[in-house]
């Protein structure tokens, strides 16, 4: 009777414990948990239930530590297996928490949360293949599973493949019309669709079913931003981060509305949320971060990001940089190694990925902080007027530049102008670029044009010089894909580069070449949203599309501008 008496007492004080955690009464619930435990070290139930309180309490790694100590003792346990991959996501462990779920699946081949969540962190590890696999096989077994629908849905929209991302948000919907993060995702879907009336019905729906739907204001905002509506796109990205300041997405999205509308201070912190959300990837350096008020004269190792266009447009705020250091390692693509070493002495450049922590830190030992290149705006350019006028901060060497002045020479004494027609981002290449017939009034002005265009395109070219009857100059050894040094100083040696917003206009402005640059109606936030001035490059002219797609307007000021320099330069 004694020993039954106290098995019922140790099973009650079990259950208090669990209304106690299901009522939020987290230290109550623990200190039982506790006493339970002190009685019996080897319960794998309690063990499992102290588990489960950790992960409610945010306490991941205690969490885990209770969920791996019960599993030891039952290691079958579905629940537990299933809650230690979701705190390993929750903590930000995502191959230790697909480890988990495929440990589950063993045990459960078809378990529901366990597919789905998988395929989820498949998706985020970059394993795209196995992602939709999974999410196909979760799928086939759950056809009505709301939540698979639309997260395979979003995992299909980052692909761009926005037929079937469409179709399978619909069906989810169609099982729940008022499910707000379908709304939601469907919205997004209609944005990168450029379907912004029907994106606006469906978000806002999405906002009445759920008045403090952060992810939906974020989104209402991002469609705000691409139909030129700026500071509407800043009042919900506002509205989204009074509700969840910590939001990474929020501050992110908000920072291009900023940027793109010269509030630049409070632009370039938002920017910073980039790091955090993994927009911005820099590599796993263990230094602290470098701030103004850090200790003077310091050595900094500034951490490449981002494609070559916008590293060299970061790279004009390395004269402030120098002033303020000892010495700088400068982290950045191959290619540009030899072009940094040419436009800053002082600077040691280093390829990415040539070096991981250690090796960085036996090579480079002097090393006392690192920086994004891309957070050095936030320190050097908190305003429109902290912008210089500079001088050419890239110099290739003469010889290289006056082997390209030879080369045009022989072409005879017309304007040498190079283009480019296409511009390389994925997601925004059919906004940015044109075809290149479609150049053709300016291409019948009376200039030397060269290609600066990477990638292959021999065979347009080559087509609109059978069809207009024009010449249009390449050279085999010319390839910025392999040696952007050389290729800088065949901009160097010429008279004006006309081209959509890519890396040809960086590295013009950067040697300060003209530049016409051709942008959409809502570019880029490095364009800002009006004016021709362009505050990055002195030497660069802006040419607005005022209506989305429509590029024959454009195309006609630049006709009548270079037949205008043509004139000029003739007398």
């Amino acid at each position: 009777m004694k020993n039954h008496n106290s098995s019922n007492n140790y099973n009650t004080l079990v259950n208090n414990a669990i209304n106690l955690q299901n009522s939020g009464q987290f230290d109550q619930a623990l200190n039982i948990y506790d006493t339970l435990l002190s009685q019996n070290p080897k319960d794998g139930r309690v063990l499992f239930l102290k588990g489960s309180l950790f992960g409610q309490m945010g306490e991941f790694e205690k969490c885990i530590t209770s969920l791996k100590q019960s599993l030891a003792i039952y290691p079958e346990q579905a629940d537990a297996l299933n809650y230690l991959a979701f705190a390993y996501e929750l903590s930000g462990q995502l191959p230790q928490a697909l480890a988990s779920y495929n440990n589950l699946l063993k045990l459960s081949p078809k378990h529901e949360d366990a597919l789905l969540n998988k395929a989820n962190i498949l998706a985020k590890l970059g394993y795209e293949d196995l992602a939709r696999e999974t999410y196909s096989e979760a799928l086939n077994t759950y056809p009505r599973n709301i939540m698979l629908l639309n997260n395979f849905s979003a995992f299909l929209q980052l692909e761009e493949e926005f037929s079937l991302a469409e179709t399978l948000v619909k069906k989810a919907l169609e099982i729940k019309p008022n499910y707000p993060q379908a709304l939601s995702n469907f919205g997004n879907i209609l944005i990168k669709q450029e379907r912004f009336d029907e994106a606006e019905d469906i978000l806002l729906k999405a906002i009445s079913l759920r008045p403090n739907y952060v992810d939906a204001l974020i989104n209402l905002g991002f469609l705000c931003h691409n139909t030129a509506r700026f500071e509407k796109a800043l009042a919900y990205f506002n509205q989204a981060i009074e509700l969840a300041p910590q939001s990474y997405d929020g501050h992110w999205y908000r920072a291009f509305s900023l940027l793109i509308t010269g509030k630049l201070k409070q632009a370039w912190l938002d920017y910073d949320f980039g790091l955090l959300n993994e927009k911005r990837i820099v590599g796993n350096f263990q230094f602290p971060s470098f701030e103004q008020h850090n200790a003077e004269k310091p050595d900094i190792f500034v951490m490449a990001e981002q494609g070559v266009g916008d590293q060299v447009m970061f790279a004009s705020c390395l004269p402030d940089l120098i002033a303020k250091c000892n010495s700088i390692v400068l982290e950045c693509d191959k290619r540009l190694v030899p072009v940094f070493k040419k436009a800053f002495p002082s600077i040691t450049p280093i390829a990415t990925n040539q070096y991981d922590n250690a090796s960085l830190r036996n090579t480079f030992p002097n090393i006392t902080h690192k920086l994004a290149i891309g957070s050095l705006p936030r320190l050097f350019r908190s305003s429109v007027n902290d912008f210089p006028n500079v001088s050419p901060y890239l110099k290739p060497a003469p010889e290289e530049i006056s082997k390209w002045k030879s080369r045009y020479s022989k072409l005879g004494a017309k304007l040498k102008v190079g283009i480019s027609w296409q511009a390389g981002i994925k997601i925004e290449h059919n906004k940015r670029s044109m075809l290149l017939e479609s150049w053709k009034q300016v291409l019948a002005c009376d200039c030397d044009f060269i290609s600066l265009q990477y990638g292959e395109h021999n065979t347009e070219i080559k087509e609109v010089e059978e069809k207009f009857g024009i010449k249009i100059h390449d050279w085999d050894d010319s390839d910025s894909m392999k040696d952007i040094d050389d290729f800088s100083a065949q901009i160097a040696a010429l008279d004006l580069v006309i081209s959509v917003g890519n890396t040809n206009v960086h590295l013009a402005g950067a040697l300060n070449i003209p530049a016409w640059c051709l942008i959409p109606q809502v570019p880029s936030w490095r364009w800002m949203h009006d004016g021709e001035h362009c505050l990055w490059y002195p030497s660069v002219k802006i040419y607005r599309q005022h209506i989305l797609h429509e590029w024959q307007p454009v195309l006609e000021n630049v006709e009548q501008d270079l037949k205008q320099l043509i004139l000029s330069n003739s007398h």
